[in-house]
C-alpha cells in the first residue's frame, strides 16, 4: 500500500466501552470508514482485550489498516492508522485522548458502562433459540453519542488532523548547534509496551558551511552501551521526581551524560585526517553526550533524550575534581576524558550547568509542550480544547503547566552543584565540569517487547473478486 510521505497516517478514532459499545466515532480519512465497519470493529475490539486479559496497550491489523488500541477508565481507545508509518502518532493520540475523555467524563461514562452492563445480563438471561436466529447487521454505522459530540469536534479531531507528533514534539530539538538526534521514551514501559514514544524526525537543513556531525551514527538504540545508559539515568530520574518529598525536588531536573570513548574515536579519525572541519583543517575533537529532561505522559512517564556532540568533559583529577587544563590537544582530551570515563562504563555524569545553554532552552519547552498536552485535571471541555491546542502544536512553546509542582525551574540559571549524594562538582568558577559517580550495575540489556499481545492480520472476502 505506498502512499507518498505526506500524506495522512491517521484515519479516525472509535471510543467504546469494554462492552463493545461505540460512545465517539470520528473518521478523518475516507479509506477506513469504506473498508472497516464501525460496529463490527467494537466487538472485535472488545472481545480481543477481554480474551487477552485487558492490557493498557495493544496493536491490530486488519485489512491493510492499523489499529491502535489503549484502554483505561474504564473504555477503550482504538486509533485507526497507517499500519507502518502511523503507529507512534497513534499511540500518542490514544493516549491523549484516554487522558482528557476520561477525566472528563468518567461520571457519564460510569452511568452508560453499568447501563450496558446490566442490558447485557439481561440480554444473557432471556437467551432464547428465537434470538439466537435473528440477524444483526454487522455493517450498521454508528455515530458518536450526543453527549460527547462537543468532545469529537473540539478536541478528538483536531488530535487526528495534526502533523506528525515528531515534527511538532521533537524537531524545535533539533535546532542547537551539535543537535544529534531526539527521542521522547518511557524508560519503565509495561510488558506489552515499547520504551520508545516516538523517534527522532528528520534532521532540519543546516548550511554548508556547518562542521559535519560525526557521532550521529552513534547518537540513538544502535548502540546498546549508550543507549542503555541513557535509559538507566532517565529511570533514576523519573523515580527521584516521583519519591521526592517536597515541591523544590518535585520540579523537574536537567541531566547530561558524556561518552568519551565516542571522542577517543572521534580523535583517531582526526588524527588519521579522515575527519575535516569546514576550512580543510583537521577538525576539533568532539565528545558524544545526552541531555535528559523529564516530560508529563499518562499513563506512565516520560523522559526527552536530546543526543549532541560537544567538546570532551575536562579530566578528573584524584578525589573527583576536574585538573585545569588550559588547551590540551585533541588527542590528548579525547585519551584523559576516555580514562574519566573508564571507572562508569564509559559514561561520566555531568553538572546542569554543562550543559550547553541552547539545548536547556530546546529541552525546556519542548517539555513545557508535552505536558501540556497531558494535563493533570480536565473539568470542561474548554480545558479538552486547550490539551489538543498544545498537542498539535498551536499554543507553542509558551504554554505552562498548570500546577505548581510541575512548574519548570529558569533554564538560564541551573544548579552548580548536582543534588545526587556522593558526586563532587569539579571547579570553582561554576563552569562545565564532570563529577565523579559510583559504578553503575550491569544492566541488562532491553529486548524490544512485542508491540502487542496479539497480532492479527484478516483479509477482506472480497479481495479476490
Amino acid at each position: 500500500m505506498p502512499t507518498p510521505d505526506d500524506s495522512p497516517t491517521l484515519f479516525g478514532c472509535v471510543i467504546l466501552t469494554s462492552l463493545g459499545r461505540c460512545l465517539v466515532q470520528c473518521s478523518v480519512g475516507g479509506r477506513a470508514e469504506a473498508e472497516l465497519q464501525t460496529s463490527a470493529l467494537c466487538q472485535l475490539v472488545a472481545t480481543l482485550q477481554d480474551v487477552g486479559g485487558k492490557p493498557p496497550f495493544g496493536y491490530i491489523e486488519l485489512q491493510g489498516v492499523g489499529v491502535v488500541l489503549q484502554e483505561g477508565h474504564r473504555v477503550i481507545i482504538a486509533v485507526l492508522c497507517h499500519p507502518t508509518r502511523g503507529q507512534a502518532s497513534a499511540r500518542l493520540a490514544a493516549m491523549q485522548a484516554l487522558n482528557v475523555f476520561g477525566k472528563l467524563f468518567h461520571a457519564e461514562v460510569d452511568a452508560l458502562a453499568d447501563a450496558h452492563e446490566r442490558e447485557a445480563n439481561a440480554a444473557i438471561n432471556s437467551y432464547t433459540f428465537h434470538s439466537a436466529t435473528q440477524s444483526r447487521d454487522a455493517g450498521e454505522r454508528l455515530e458518536t453519542l450526543p453527549a460527547f459530540a462537543e468532545f469529537q469536534r473540539g478536541c478528538l479531531q483536531p488530535l487526528l488532523l495534526r502533523p506528525p507528533s515528531a515534527r511538532l514534539w521533537l524537531a524545535p530539538l533539533l535546532e542547537p548547534a551539535g543537535a544529534l538526534s531526539a527521542w521522547l521514551v518511557n524508560p519503565s514501559p509495561l510488558r506489552s509496551e515499547q520504551p520508545i514514544l516516538l523517534g527522532p524526525p528528520p534532521p532540519p537543513p543546516r548550511p554548508s558551511s556547518s562542521s559535519s556531525l560525526p557521532l550521529a551514527a552513534f547518537a540513538g538504540p544502535q548502540l546498546a552501551a549508550v543507549w542503555d545508559a541513557a535509559l538507566e539515568q532517565a529511570r533514576a530520574l523519573l523515580q527521584a521526581r516521583a519519591m521526592a518529598t517536597d515541591k523544590q525536588n518535585k520540579k523537574p531536573r536537567l541531566a547530561a551524560l558524556a561518552f568519551p570513548a565516542a571522542a577517543a574515536a572521534a580523535a583517531a579519525a582526526a588524527a588519521a585526517g579522515t575527519q575535516r572541519g569546514p576550512a580543510g583543517g583537521a577538525a576539533d575533537v568532539v565528545c558524544l553526550h545526552v541531555a535528559l529532561r523529564p516530560a508529563r505522559v499518562a499513563p506512565g512517564g516520560a523522559c526527552l533524550l536530546l543526543f549532541y556532540q560537544a567538546p570532551p568533559p575536562p579530566p578528573r583529577r584524584e578525589g573527583g575534581a576536574a585538573s585545569p587544563s588550559p588547551s590540551p590537544s585533541p588527542s590528548s582530551a579525547a585519551a584523559a576524558a576516555a580514562a574519566a570515563g573508564a571507572d562508569d562504563g564509559g559514561g561520566v555524569l555531568l553538572t546542569e550547568a554543562s550543559i550547553p545553554h541552547d539545548v536547556r532552552a530546546a529541552l525546556h519547552g519542548c517539555a513545557r509542550v508535552v505536558s501540556a498536552a497531558f494535563p493533570t485535571s480536565v473539568t470542561d471541555m474548554g480545558a479538552a480544547a486547550a490539551a489538543a491546542a498544545a498537542a498539535t502544536g498551536a499554543a507553542g512553546a509558551g504554554v505552562s503547566p498548570e500546577r505548581e509542582d510541575d512548574v519548570d525551574e529558569d533554564a538560564r540559571s541551573p544548579p552548580a552543584t548536582p543534588r545526587a549524594r556522593g558526586r563532587t562538582a569539579a571547579g570553582a568558577d561554576g563552569g562545565a565540569c564532570a563529577v565523579s559517580t559510583p559504578r553503575r550495575r550491569e544492566v541488562e540489556p532491553l529486548t524490544p517487547a512485542p508491540p502487542t499481545p496479539v497480532q492479527l492480520l484478516i483479509e477482506s472476502p472480497r479481495a479476490g473478486e
